[in-house]
Parts: C-alpha cells; structure tokens; sequence
C-alpha cells in the first residue's frame, strides 16, 4: 500500500526473492508526499522540489548505488562537488556563517573537548537537546544541536528523539562511555544518519561506479533529479526477466478497508479498492505515513488495544501519535552567477533561536554544477511550517530569505513552489518504545500486515527506505520460502533490526 519509494522498492524486492508471487502496488490519497519529485526547467535546470535534494554517500548510500546498478541507471548517478559538499554554514547570531570558524572553536570547543569526562546516561531515550545540553553544554545544543535538527529533519532539538534520530550517537554515547569529543561525533553522525549492517546490492570497494561517486563530495543524487529514481522503478517491476510475474501496479485505486481473512488471522487479508475490487493476500505491506495507515485501520474496524504498559491506547491512537511537520520548498533561479563573492558551499540550517521563517536553504547550482547552466545560480528554500500553508505565502518568505540572509538583490528569473503539508514525521522522545508497543499489537491481531517507510523506524531519506525496504522483503522471504507450505513465525529480531538501520537493536 503506496507507490513512494519505500513501497515500489519493497515490491522490487519481493519480486526477486519471489518470481511467481502475484504481488500488486495499491495507491493511497498522500501518494505524492511519499516520493522524490523532480522537474527539468525550460532552461535545463534540474530541480528537486522534495525535502531531500540529494543522498548522502554513507554505507545505506553505497547500497543504493548497488541498486541504481541493478536498474541500469548507474549512468545516471552524479557525484556532489567535493569543495562544496565539505564546506557546511549555519546561520548564527543574525548571519549565514561557515562553520566551523575561530570563534566557533573559541566558544564552543571547551565544552566539547570536556564531553568525555561526563558520565554515561542512563535513560532509554532523550531528547536531543538535553542529551547534547548534559553532555556538552546549553549552547551547544542550542546553537548547534538545534540548527541541524530543524536542517535536517524539519523539527526541534527539544522535542526529538536522539535515540530515533540519530542512531550511531545513542549506543557510543549512552550506553558506552565516550571516548571521542561529542562535537567530532556529532557531525560524523549527522553524516550516517542510518547505516545498514546487512546489505544486498552494495558494491565492491573497488567498483567503478563507487569509485567515481566517492571521488566526488559526500553526497550523490541522479543526473534527472531521485524522482527519476522512483520512475525507473515502476518500469521495471512491470518489465522484469523471463520467468518472473510482473508486478500490478493498480494506477488510480487506493485501498479503502482491510479484513482479516475468516479462516484465521495469521492466512492473511482481504483488502478493499475505492474502484470496488478486492485482493485476498497473504500479507499487507503499509508504506504510508503512520496517520495513514491509522485512518484505514479505523476505517476498518482494526484498530486493537495496546499490551498492559504498552504506550498508548490503542494501535491507531499511538500511530496518530507520530505527528507530521509541513514543509514549502521553493527552487529559485537566476541566471547569472550571484553568489560569488558571497559564499560558496552546499547551504546551510537555521535554528530556532534566530525566529527565522524558514528551516535552511541548499545551494545546488554549487553542489551539482552539473545539473544545469554553469554559470547560473540556483538555491533551494526550505520554509517552516507556520508559513508553508500555501505557496503565495511560502514564495515571499523564501526569496525574503534570499535577499536577507545572502545579499542577493536581483530578481529571480525562475520561482518554484511545492508545499508538502504534514510530510516530515516528528519522532518524538519515547517514539521507539511506542512503536515497540505497536508491534506488540500487531503481531497479536494482524500478523499479515507490516510496515515500512517514513514514520515508523527512525530517520528515513531515500537511501534508508529503500534499505528498510529490503530488510523486510528479507524478514518475509525467510518466513515464507524456507520450508514449503510452512509459513514460519515472526521473530523479535525481524523487528528490532531495523531499528536505527541496524544501529539500535538491542
């Protein structure tokens, strides 16, 4: 259920542990929220019109390529500009600032160099402001903490979970003692936010295709835009070899109920379209946001109790309970060159303590030089929610921006605006334990539905779908294909896996 990149990569991936399966891609109403898009201007500029503009060359990173390698589109990958890709800005104390600077170093770097005297904490979970607060300083995690929360994941430092968010940090600095300063830590987690342990397309170091990307910056995207991604993989999963059934992909039907099969609740389900047909299915994959996948549960009458001390109510009530953040982002085009002179590297965050109205801004056109005219500028703006509820409203807060924050006075030749309401889902302290109680649940009374995508494991780009995606089309290969007629049981472990990509699995 939902043709984003989480739910076309997990029918992929089913159709190769299982030629013959008869495997159908059912829409939902916030399809569009789930997946990359992107367009090519008038003038040959490619432009991201998603919250993620390209994907980090990290180990989840490198399965992707492995994937776009499966998919022929190898081709297709390009490499960030290795001078931009290093050379990060915040904007601080009223001004976009490269950092780290001498005076950064000078006022934070104390506090920093103090962290690993700090005892280990002992919660299960914290949010990251008071992790970063307890084990640096407040201005740390005010000032840098916070800035790259709302950058990267569209909420704050206060409210998020570090746990959730940032995986690698949880068990190095938590569980175990430290044993390097946090602020080195910090960004070299910002830079592996999930990384998978187990992986089915990656490359060898010494592939060409890995090679070449990593030869660049530290990031990647496709030469179409990641929306090319999710279009290539729709043909081929209609198209696939000889001897493997094409995947349905039920264009324009979305799944309006569930039910439980009468013969028992571990068979499967039957699942209702909006166009009146019906599939019976051995199991039901929801890769929608968890509202969703809350609304269809109720509308369906399965909404279940949650476990005696689980989080939570009930089932849809807990998945109600991962909130979304709403997002504008809005591409801006000149074609002149008219940062130089300025600034010169990939974008930068602003943090809540500069009551600014947008969340940060990237510099493509410095980023992927290749992506378009050379000798053009384009940036991207990413608007906060208060001011993403319509784009007249979003347009004039991100070219404000644009003229307030970098200086640029010129008219833009090019505007464009996308609002994405409640895409960014908010992981909240404690989001791991709930989800735990969710699943405690579901296996109790619909052990033929699993979930994938944004909302439910932690951090998710591109890259972290589409590797979530292949550790549950692995967990039900194993249940379903090892022993003939024996479907065998769920284990804890299919679970807790995914966790933080592997990070945070106890």
């Amino acid at each position: 259920l939902g043709r984003g990149v989480a739910g076309l990569s997990t029918a992929y991936f089913l159709q190769r542990s299982f030629p013959r399966a008869r495997i159908s891609v059912v829409g939902h109403a916030r399809d569009e929220a789930d997946r990359p898009s992107s367009r090519r201007t008038r003038r040959g500029q490619v432009y991201e019109t998603g919250f993620r503009a390209s994907v980090l060359n990290d180990k989840n990173g490198r399965e992707l390529l492995g994937l776009l390698k499966l998919l022929k589109l190898d081709e297709e990958a390009v490499s960030a500009n290795i001078e931009a890709s290093a050379r990060r800005h915040l904007f601080h104390r009223g001004r976009v600032q490269l950092f780290p600077r001498v005076p950064h170093i000078l006022g934070f770097g104390p506090a920093l160099v103090a962290e690993p005297v700090w005892p280990r904490g002992r919660a299960e979970d914290e949010s990251v402001h008071a992790f970063v607060a307890r084990r640096s300083s407040r201005a740390v995690a005010d000032r840098i903490a916070d800035p790259i929360c709302w950058g990267l994941l569209g909420g704050g430092a206060r409210e998020l979970s570090v746990r959730t968010c940032f995986p690698r940090v949880f068990p190095a600095l938590v569980v175990q003692r430290a044993a390097l300063p946090l602020g080195l830590r910090w960004f070299r987690a910002v830079d592996s936010v999930g990384v998978q342990a187990a992986e089915l397309a990656a490359l060898d170091f010494f592939d060409p295709l890995l090679q070449r990307v990593s030869a660049g910056g530290r990031c990647f995207t496709l030469r179409e835009g990641l929306g090319s991604l999710v279009t290539r993989l729709e043909e081929v999963v209609q198209h696939p070899p000889e001897g493997t059934r094409p995947v349905e992909l039920r264009h324009g039907s979305a799944a309006i109920s569930l039910r439980a099969l009468d013969d028992g609740p571990s068979l499967g389900a039957e699942v209702a379209l909006s166009g009146g047909q019906t599939l019976r299915t051995d199991a039901v994959v929801a890769a929608m946001l968890p509202r969703d996948l809350a609304q269809l549960l109720d509308a369906s009458g399965l909404d279940t109790p949650m476990p005696a001390g689980a989080v939570g109510g009930s089932a849809c009530g807990l998945l109600r309970g991962v909130t979304g953040r709403s997002v504008a982002v809005v591409n801006v085009g000149f074609d002149r060159e008219v940062l130089r002179g300025r600034f010169r590297g990939a974008g930068y965050f602003v943090g809540s303590l500069e009551k600014q109205e947008i969340l940060g801004s990237c510099w493509n056109s410095h980023l992927f030089p290749g992506h378009g005219n050379v000798q053009a500028t384009h940036l991207t703006v990413y608007v906060r929610d208060e001011f993403a509820g319509s784009e007249a409203t979003a347009e004039e807060v991100a070219l404000r921006a644009v003229r307030d924050h970098l200086g640029i006075l010129d008219e833009p030749e090019e505007v464009h605006t996308t609002c994405w309401p409640q895409a960014l889902p908010q992981y909240a302290v404690g989001h791991r334990q709930a989800l735990c109680g969710f699943n405690a649940a579901r296996l109790r009374s619909l052990p033929w539905l699993h979930v994938t995508g944004a909302g439910y494991f932690g951090t998710r780009g591109v890259a972290d779908e589409i590797v979530d995606a292949r550790e549950l089309a692995d967990s039900l290969h194993r249940r379903f294909a090892r022993f003939p007629g024996l479907v065998e049981n769920e284990t804890e472990e299919d679970f807790t896996r995914r966790f933080g990509s592997g990070f945070d699995a106890d």
